[in-house]
C-alpha cells in the first residue's frame, strides 16, 4: 500500500464511521423492542458475516411465516425488507470510490460500513428470491422490485470500489439471483424490465472495467491471503457495547489488501471510468 498516497479526509472518515457506530444502538434497541409484539417476536433482522463461501440462496432455520396467513407474510416480509433497505443505506455512504492519485487506505470503521450494506444489499436479494418463490401474496409488488434494485446498485458499488475484495465473488452470484427474480416478473412489469436490463449492463461494466487492472504480480507487498484477511486486528477505536451485533465481526477486515497487486499505468484509467459510471443518477432509476 505504500504506493498509494492517503487523502486529507481519510481520519475525518473514520471519525464520521466512529459517530455513526455509535448511533446504531439505537436501531439495536428497536429491534429489541418490536420482537415484544407478538407477530413479529420472531421476525429475523440480524445478517451473518457473508464473506465469500456461500455462494446459494440458503434456507431460514425456522420457517416461522409457515404457519402465518399470507397476509401476516406479507408484512413480515416488507418490514424485513424496509429495515435491511434502510439499513443498506445508512451504511452505503462509507463505500468509497477510488481517485486517482489518492485512494482510500484501510479505515478500519468506514470499511466494515461498507462491508455491512453489502451484507445488507445481499440480504435483500435472499429475502426476496426465498419469499417470492414459495408465496404469491409478494408477486408484482413494486417495492420489492425497487428494494432488489437498490441492493443491486450497492453490489455494483461495491464491487467497482474494492474489485479484488474476496466478498466480490459471493456478492456478484447474487446479482444472477437478482436477475431471476426480474427476469421471472410479469411482461408488464416495466420496472423489472428495466431493472433487467441496467443489472446485466452493468454487470458487463464491471467486468470490463476490472480488466483494464491487470492485475499480475505484485510489485509491492505480496496480498494477505483471505485467512489472513479475517485475522486482521480489531480497530484502535473504543469498543460499544453491542458492536459485534451491529458488524457481525466485519471490522478489521481488510477491503484493500489487493491494491498492491494493481498495475499503476492503468488505475487512472480505471478510477475516471468507475466515477463515470454513477455520473448520470437517470440513467440508473427504475
Amino acid at each position: 500500500m505504500d504506493r498509494f498516497e492517503q487523502g486529507p479526509g481519510s481520519k475525518d472518515i473514520d471519525s464520521r464511521a466512529q459517530n455513526f457506530s455509535e448511533s446504531l444502538l439505537y436501531l439495536q434497541r428497536w429491534c429489541d423492542e418490536i420482537r415484544t409484539e407478538p407477530l413479529l417476536a420472531h421476525i429475523q433482522l440480524d445478517i451473518p458475516d457473508i464473506s465469500g463461501g456461500q455462494q446459494e440462496i440458503s434456507e431460514e432455520p425456522k420457517p416461522i411465516e409457515k404457519s402465518n396467513s399470507e397476509m401476516e407474510v406479507l408484512l413480515i416480509t416488507m418490514l424485513r425488507l424496509q429495515y435491511h433497505h434502510v439499513i443498506m443505506g445508512l451504511h452505503r455512504v462509507f463505500i468509497q470510490f477510488p481517485s486517482y492519485p489518492l485512494t482510500p487506505k484501510t479505515n478500519p470503521k468506514a470499511d466494515a460500513h461498507a462491508a455491512t450494506a453489502l451484507n445488507h444489499a445481499i440480504t435483500i436479494i435472499e429475502i426476496s428470491h426465498r419469499k417470492l418463490t414459495t408465496h404469491e401474496v409478494l408477486n408484482g409488488l413494486r417495492e420489492i422490485y425497487q428494494y432488489i434494485w437498490n441492493a443491486v446498485i450497492t453490489i455494483i458499488g461495491f464491487m467497482l470500489a474494492y474489485p479484488y475484495c474476496h466478498r466480490c465473488s459471493r456478492a456478484k452470484r447474487f446479482l444472477n439471483f437478482a436477475l431471476e427474480i426480474f427476469d421471472s416478473a410479469d411482461s408488464e412489469n416495466s420496472l423489472a424490465i428495466r431493472a433487467a436490463s441496467l443489472t446485466r449492463h452493468l454487470c458487463g461494466k464491471v467486468d470490463t472495467l476490472v480488466q483494464t487492472l491487470n492485475i499480475g504480480q505484485p510489485s509491492g507487498p505480496v496480498v494477505q491471503s483471505q485467512a489472513q484477511q479475517n485475522n486482521l486486528p480489531l480497530s484502535s477505536w473504543p469498543s460499544t457495547q453491542n458492536e459485534e451485533i451491529i458488524f457481525g465481526g466485519l471490522e478489521g477486515d481488510s477491503l484493500w489488501s489487493w491494491a498492491d497487486l494493481v498495475n499503476m499505468d492503468s488505475w487512472p484509467t480505471y478510477c475516471d471510468e468507475v466515477n463515470e459510471a454513477f455520473m448520470d443518477p437517470v440513467n440508473l432509476s427504475i
